[in-house]
């Protein structure tokens, strides 16, 4: 009898506390759903506020309130992260725990438009950097290419108190993610290079620990393909981009000689692009001095570049000489005439 009474207490017991168990989940479920609706609702509203904007004050009161709205559900993010951490079950790729994450991309972009002053381009960058912070590494890659498509294009009209805090936010970020970079290799290069055109100053010296900081990252062989894809297709940083490629050269000869022989069609392209660009002289001396030092016009670079590629390049090269410019034709004469060799000690001299 009082084994009866012992154990439908016992079974009483787990009832009730399987019961409360129940209860205790569905409440945390149902106050998570009522948290992540009003996420939703407020950022919504902090977003729909900018089409009411009339001048760069209202930017700035705007992204203020914005801001506050990523810090306010902060938690929200770091519960997703941790049960992402926890359980190899929960797909981060396919959870979306930010909201209008379309429009929050779309205005962010707009307030990294040439037009406005730094103190906005400051201010979104503070944003993108709260972002940043909620999201977690599979959420970010996922949508890399929509975050991009409003820092990268700052980095060639950004301001000089604004440089750096943007470079910062990509190093820490964006190409601290590695391999998943590949996907916006050329963008992250084209935005990088423009800071390289000054040389000896601490943008220069920052920009270009990020480059090589990249090509550690994503690999030489991608990063080269990817360096001259954008000397062919972007004009206006060749200057930088030529000089890089000497760095390049110049710490890693054996694998970037190996590279173009691999993929010399594309070299060929983007040295040619160059050489009869108009307007970018000091680019046409970078590829020259490079053609001097790597490869000289000597029967050993028939193992390194196909018989046709050279004379393509050699055909390329004798209108150049109709610009006449003394440095060009100078670096022309001295590669056809195998007259000097040595590796370059000014990258940009005449």
């Amino acid at each position: 009898k009082n084994t009866h009474c012992c154990s439908c207490c016992v079974g009483c017991a787990m009832s009730t506390d399987t019961s409360f168990t129940a209860t205790s989940i569905t409440s945390k479920t149902r106050s998570r759903h009522l948290s992540h609706k009003q996420y939703a609702h407020e950022l919504k509203a902090a977003l729909d506020a900018f089409q009411r904007t009339r001048e760069w004050a209202d930017l700035i009161q705007n992204l203020s309130k914005l801001h506050k709205v990523f810090i306010k559900f902060k938690h929200i993010h770091d519960e997703f992260n941790e049960a992402v951490h926890s359980s190899l079950s929960v797909d981060a790729y396919r959870h979306r725990v930010l909201p209008h994450t379309v429009q929050v991309c779309k205005v962010l972009a707009m307030c990294l438009t040439p037009g406005r002053p730094a103190g906005v381009h400051l201010k979104t960058i503070e944003v993108y950097q709260a972002v940043f912070d909620n999201l977690s590494r599979q959420n970010l890659i996922a949508d890399l290419g929509l975050w991009l498509c409003g820092l990268l294009p700052l980095a060639s009209f950004a301001s000089a108190r604004v440089t750096p805090v943007l470079l910062k936010l990509l190093k820490d970020y964006i190409i601290s993610l590695g391999e998943p970079c590949r996907v916006a290799l050329d963008g992250l290069i084209a935005s990088l290079l423009p800071c390289i055109e000054e040389q000896n100053t601490p943008l220069y010296f920052q920009g270009t620990e990020l480059l090589n900081q990249l090509t550690v990252n994503t690999g030489l062989a991608f990063f080269f393909s990817a360096i001259m894809r954008t000397i062919c297709s972007c004009s206006h940083i060749r200057i930088s981009a030529t000089h890089y490629l000497l760095l390049l050269f110049k710490e890693k000869r054996v694998e970037c000689v190996e590279l173009c022989k691999a993929h010399e069609t594309l070299c060929i392209q983007a040295w040619l692009c160059v050489l009869r660009d108009s307007e970018n002289v000091l680019a046409k001396r970078n590829v020259l001095d490079l053609l001097n030092a790597y490869f000289p016009l000597q029967p050993n670079l028939l193992h390194q570049l196909e018989p046709n590629q050279i004379l393509l390049l050699v055909h390329g090269l004798l209108p150049v000489m109709l610009f006449r410019e003394i440095s060009v034709n100078r670096r022309i004469y001295s590669w056809l005439l195998n007259v000097h060799t040595a590796a370059p000690t000014d990258l940009n001299g005449t």
